[in-house]
């Protein structure tokens, strides 16, 4: 049996700390995202709520 060497390994290693990184910040950016177009959208809706009551 061949063993992998040592700058594969590293390099394989570094690229699924890269990825499970990346995969991290989506999640974490798509969730902030998210709630701030549902809090945008809430606030509108609220001031065209008030703007109706007013009228």
């Amino acid at each position: 049996m061949r063993a992998i060497s040592l700058g594969l390994r590293l390099a394989l290693l570094g690229l699924v700390c890269i990825t499970l990184a990346l995969g991290v910040a989506f999640v974490g950016l798509s969730s902030l995202f998210n709630s701030h177009v549902e809090r945008r959208a809430e606030a509108e809706l609220t001031v065209h709520f008030d703007q109706l009551l007013g009228g």
